[in-house]
Formats: C-alpha cells, structure tokens, sequence
C-alpha cells in the first residue's frame, strides 16, 4: 500500500489522500486487515482537515470493521464511536445504518453477539425515512453474519432446537439482504451473501442447495482477490464435507487451509479451521491429530476472550457512548424527517406542497416508465373561488379549503401524490391508474362536493371543481402537466363543473 502523505505536501496533496484513501478500501476489500489498521489512523485527521467527510466516513468504517477481524477492539469501539457522532452530524439515513452496523459488529466480536443484534435491528426499523438499499443491503447480511456466529457459540452448548431458531433468523436475513443485490450491486457483497446463505443451509442441513453457493462464492470470491472471504468459505466445504460423511476430505482441505492462512489471518477464521480440522481427525480415528487441533483451537479462543475482557474492561465507557451517540444520532434522524416532511406540507390543509409535488412525481413517473405501467395526473381548480373570497371573506375561503382537504384525501390511494400547488389548486397523481380510471374517481368526487355542507358560507350554497386529465405515457412531466393544464381550461370554458381529459 501506498504510504501515507506527509502533512507538508502541497497542492497535490489531497490527491494524494485520495489515493492512500482508496489504497486502504482496497486492502479492507481484499482482507489486509492489519495493514488497515497500522495505515488508516494516520489517515483519518488528514482527511478531516482537507474536508473529506465522506472519505472520512469510509474510512472509519472500513478501519473498524478491520478492528474486528484483527482482534483490535479497541480501536473498533473507537472507530465505531467516531462514525456514530459523524453520522450524527450529517443526521441522513445512510451513515446512521452504517454506524450501527460498525458497533454491531465491535459489538460481536467482543463477544455479546445479542446485544449487536439488538443494536442493528433497531437502527434498521428506526422511524423515518429508510436508509438507502446499499446500507439496509449491507446491514441485514452483516445481522446474517452476527446471527450465524451466535449459533456457533450456541451449537455445542445449547438445545439443537435454539440453534434451529438462530438460522431461522439468519437465513430471513440474508434472503432480505439479496433481494436488496439488483438494486445496490456491489461484486464484494455478492460474494458475502451467497456465502452466508450457504453457510447458513449447510448448519440446517440442506447440503444440496449449500454445497453450489459455497462453491460459487469461493470462485468469486478467488477471481475478485477476496482473501478472507475465500478462507471463511473454505472452513464452510471443510464442514459440509464432514456433513456428508467425508472425513477424509475435510481433512486434507483444512491441513491445506491452515497451512495458508498464516498467524497473521483472522483469528475466528483460523478457530473454524482447527475445529473442523479436530473433528475430521477424530472421525478418522487420528486421535493425537485430533487432540493437536482442539487444543490449538482452545489456545485461540482462549487468546481471543482474554483480549475481548481486557478490551471490556478498558472500553465498557467508551462503549456506553457510542450507544448514546447512535441514541442520538437516532433521534436527529427522526427530528430531521420530521422538519423534511414540514417543508412539503401545506399549512393551511394538511396536504403536500409542490415541493411534494415534484418529488413525488418524479417518483412515481420514473416507476411507470421503468415497468411501463399507466399513471394519470389531475389539475383540479375550485370554480369561482376569488368570488367566495370576496363576499364571504378570506376566512370563509379558507374553511372552504380545509373541509376541501379530507375530501381529496378519501379519494385517493396511499400510494398517490396530492398536493396544494395554488390558492385553490390542486394536482394528484395517480400511481399505476389508466386515464379511464382516475376519470371514473374524480367523477365521483365532483359528485360528492354537490351535497357537501361548507362550513363559513351560508347553507346551500355549493362548491365545484374543474378538473383536467391526462394520462402517461408519455412519462414526461412536464408534458403531462402541459395536457392536464390544457384540459382543465377546456372544462372551465365548457361550464365549469365538470372533468375534461
């Protein structure tokens, strides 16, 4: 990897962080972890001071993810912390899931597997706006992750049934996270799902539908240069092959895997090894083979829980806030969705403003287009409303557009757009509805306003609405708009009163 850039470069340099910045996602990609660990420290205040953040965020979570796998947990909690208030700052969906996900995963590995569970599943259903699908992607296969280590603790100590319940969870993991691939692809994560499905149907038995996406994950995972990924896999086909009975196999791949992975590979990876490794030799009979591989399994974990106390211990502060952080990240998010939603609504009415308009009609045009589906767009104007105004008064008028308001609303669908955009305008979006059909339910509404009590104008007096239609395609807005426009002047000029399309 590239070293690190002297604080006394000159114009160049933040080129140069870029570079070194890319250099250590690179390393983390490809499992050098250490190397992440000794490199990005250094990195991360330079990054800072040239106004990378979103550098910086990357970073601080590929260093803490680094962290983990190298048994490092005090600089994961660190990491984890320092991202938590970052993503705290910027108060967006996205870096929130990414933080929480960073601390699950300190979390896992300093061995309170429940608690990062906890953690990462409420920051998913956090309320407000969802994370992006790349982020709720990498979440759910990282809880996938963090479940299936907790069956591994379980297997030999518990009830078969609790380890059945913990891959059931597992499993629902991972099928989410892959439904979530075709929208947020990503080589490293298809990788990592496909492997963590088929760890997970190996556990539960289902050899046949385990064994080809372990092996596709692998050579993937070979091609793309992902090391670590292709160690962990290889542990899982050691243990799919002592589940169909061949011992022998097993064996001589985790002789070969062990040999490779080095002392400087992650330690969890090489506790797997020797344990399968330890039941192959004691299915064969190889006995003092046997014994070897247990106990240097049993040096390893032992090795790995004295670092997780010492690391407890020194961080259980550190560690307390870095929820806290994410506690309040959680509550930035849900006061900053609150103040976005206040920005698109009308405050007279209760309904979107254009701002609403636009975005949700980019929305729902881009849907239609993308599966050719049918969308209707109505401009509906209140007849003579300048005339109410101006003998009953402005507050009449106003009582007239709040009793309005829950009219259109019971007319329309969740899933449609309907916003205030004028003094007595207002446009709806029909989502997935042929022309013919939104005639049908706006003809229904105009009949519905004829008997229709107004509060602030005397009795009987009525209040209608024109209306214009125009149906997609084509999906552009503002053609659509132009045409809905133009038919709700034709209904004026025809009387008022009436739906034109």
């Amino acid at each position: 990897m590239n070293a690190v850039p002297p604080a006394e470069a000159g114009a160049s340099d933040r080129d140069a962080l870029l570079t070194a910045h890319a250099d250590c996602l690179a390393c983390f990609h490809r499992g050098l972890y250490g190397t992440v660990v000794d490199d990005a420290p250094a990195l991360l205040p330079r990054l800072a001071a040239a106004g990378l953040e979103a550098e910086r965020r990357d970073l601080l979570y590929a260093l803490a993810m680094c962290a983990c796998e190298a048994a490092r947990f005090d600089i994961a909690i660190e990491s984890a912390q320092a991202l938590g208030i970052a993503a705290a700052r910027e108060g967006s969906a996205g870096p929130l899931l990414q933080a929480a996900f960073a601390l699950g995963a300190a979390l896992e590995r300093l061995g309170d597997a429940w608690q990062a569970e906890r953690v990462l599943a409420e920051a998913l259903t956090a309320p407000g706006a969802p994370a992006p699908a790349r982020e709720r992607m990498v979440a759910l296969n990282g809880l996938c992750a963090i479940t299936i280590g907790v069956f591994h603790r379980l297997r030999d100590v518990e009830e078969p049934a609790q380890g059945r319940a913990v891959l059931a969870r597992a499993r629902g993991f991972v099928l989410l996270a892959r439904e979530l691939l075709p929208q947020a692809p990503d080589a490293r994560y298809e990788v990592a799902i496909a492997g963590n499905l088929g760890e997970v149907l190996l556990h539960l038995g289902e050899l046949d539908a385990a064994q080809p996406l372990l092996l596709q994950a692998q050579a993937l995972a070979r091609e793309r240069g992902y090391q670590a990924h292709v160690w962990r896999i290889a542990c899982s086909l050691g243990e799919w092959a002592l589940a169909s009975g061949d011992a022998a196999g097993a064996r001589q791949a985790m002789q070969a895997l062990l040999a490779e992975l080095g002392p400087d590979a992650p330690p969890q990876t090489q506790i797997r090894a020797h344990q399968a490794a330890y039941r192959a030799g004691r299915a064969l009979g190889l006995f003092e083979e046997a014994l070897q591989h247990f106990e240097a399994a049993e040096h390893l974990e032992r090795r790995r829980v004295t670092r997780q106390l010492r690391a407890q211990s020194q961080l259980f502060v550190t560690r307390s806030e870095a929820e806290h952080a994410l506690i309040d990240a959680q509550r930035q998010r849900a006061l900053a969705t609150e103040l976005a939603e206040r920005a698109e609504r009308d405050p007279l009415t209760g309904l979107g403003n254009r701002r609403h308009l636009d975005r949700r009609f980019a929305e729902l045009l881009s849907e239609a287009e993308r599966h050719a589906r049918p969308l209707a767009v109505a401009v509906m104007d209140i007849d003579h409303f300048k005339q109410i105004n101006d003998t009953h008064g402005h507050a009449a008028g106003d009582c007239v557009l709040v009793a309005l308001a829950p009219l259109l609303r019971e007319n329309m669908r969740a899933g449609d757009a309907l916003a205030r955009v004028g003094g007595e305008e207002f446009v709806v979006v029909f989502a997935d509805t042929p022309i013919e059909r939104a005639a049908e339910v706006c003809e229904r509404l105009r009949e519905r306003l004829a008997g229709q009590r107004w509060p602030g104008l005397p009795e009987g007096q009525a209040v209608t609405l024109s209306i214009g239609l125009a149906g997609a395609a084509p999906y552009d807005a503002a053609e659509l708009m132009r045409r809905a426009d133009a038919a709700l002047y034709e209904a004026k000029r025809l009387g008022r009163n009436r739906v034109c399309s």
